[in-house]
């Protein structure tokens, strides 16, 4: 019995390497795993940084130790801290500044509002507050307004520094709105009169003949001007500044018309007489030029 033996198979040869190769070998792939090493490291390093402040920004040594208020002269202080949001120990990082000084703009008497941060541990939030510009009242209320015509009080005393404005047919809104646009326009009014003028006048009232509302300015002295409504407003402030500015007698003054400004007209009370003052060539009133007539 003969076996089917398969031919031997050939060795395998043997790769010879030169030895400097090998070196190089070696040392690229001990390079590469000193670079793994070192970015695993940093990772590492990284993590715990990254921790640290977390928990630092956590704990009693960065957080909100103190809140100060400048600039609330008729806001209270504790107001503007309860509405900025903000609270003693909340984290320092975590403070919203913008959303914060947002919220304390919403208070009626503040006009801008800006929250800052003070390391280590302080919040200071500085507030500008609105300067009143007259006292409106309407039906039911009362209110300080704004030169904007923003509602910053609810008051029912008149400052007597301040304009008087008196809404016959109209409310005013609450504090922290504005008012209308026509209230505002007759606001304009108010605030742009001229200041020996406006220390002439005790108050102002607004009616509504139809739907624009109607100015009469009542003085201090007796008279009123009836300014009527909202139009040609340059040319009557001026037409009243002329009449007021001591050149024409106010005794017995019943009204002052400046509803065509290039044309007012003084009535006066029974047994005084009354005037029509044109404009001259020159587009002004000339007291000088009354042309009076008998009631």
């Amino acid at each position: 019995m003969s076996a089917n033996l398969a031919p031997p198979r050939s060795a395998r040869p043997v790769e010879i390497i030169d030895p400097r190769i090998r070196e190089r070998r070696i040392g690229v792939k001990r390079a590469a795993g000193r670079r793994r090493l070192r970015a695993l490291v940093l990772l590492l390093l990284g993590m715990l940084v990254l921790s640290g402040l977390v928990l630092l920004s956590r704990s009693p040594l960065l957080d909100v130790d103190d809140v100060r208020v400048s600039g609330a002269d008729s806001t209270a202080i504790a107001n503007v801290v309860e509405q900025s949001g903000i609270h003693l120990g909340d984290p320092m990082l975590e403070v919203d500044t913008g959303g914060a000084a947002a919220a304390v703009e919403a208070l009626p008497w503040v006009k801008a509002a800006e929250v800052a941060r003070r390391w280590p541990g302080r919040i200071e939030i500085i507030v500008e507050e609105h300067e009143p510009a007259a006292l409106v009242e309407g039906a039911g209320s009362t209110g300080l307004v704004s030169p904007t015509g923003e509602v910053i009080a609810e008051r029912a005393d008149h400052p007597g520094e301040l304009p008087r404005i008196v809404l016959e047919s109209a409310t005013v809104p609450p504090a922290g709105e504005a008012l209308p646009a026509d209230q505002i326009a007759v606001l304009d009014v108010v605030v742009g009169l001229d200041p020996e003028i406006e220390s002439l006048i005790d108050l102002t009232r607004v009616e509504r003949a139809g739907t624009d509302p109607e100015i009469r300015f009542e003085l201090a002295g007796g008279g009123e001007i009836n300014f009527g409504e909202i139009e040609l407003v340059e040319e009557k402030l001026v037409a009243i500044s002329t009449l007021l500015s001591g050149q024409v007698v106010l005794e017995g003054l019943d009204t002052i018309d400046v509803r065509v400004p290039s044309v007012p007209v003084i009535t006066r009370l029974p047994g005084f007489g009354s005037s029509v003052l044109p404009a001259g060539a020159d587009g002004q009133i000339h007291p000088s030029e009354a042309v009076a007539s008998d009631d």
